[in-house]
């Protein structure tokens, strides 16, 4: 397939890894994994993540793994 012209993709710019205090929680429902967050993201098509995770950095290693 050869795309002429410009090539959109999907980027969310301020999300959050299970790793933050503002990522959302359900107490009825197990932990997000890293791996189940990133595979969520692919699910939806998602292209590009930008991490927000505002009070740690802890989940940008295992996200890369």
């Amino acid at each position: 397939m050869n795309i002429v012209g410009s090539k959109w993709f999907k980027v969310d710019f301020h999300c959050h890894s299970p790793a933050s205090d503002d990522f959302p929680r359900d107490s009825d429902l197990p932990k997000c994994s890293y791996r189940e967050w990133l595979l969520g993201q692919m699910a939806n098509e998602i292209d590009c993540v930008v991490l927000c995770d505002h009070n740690t950095a802890e989940g940008i290693d295992p996200i890369r793994e």
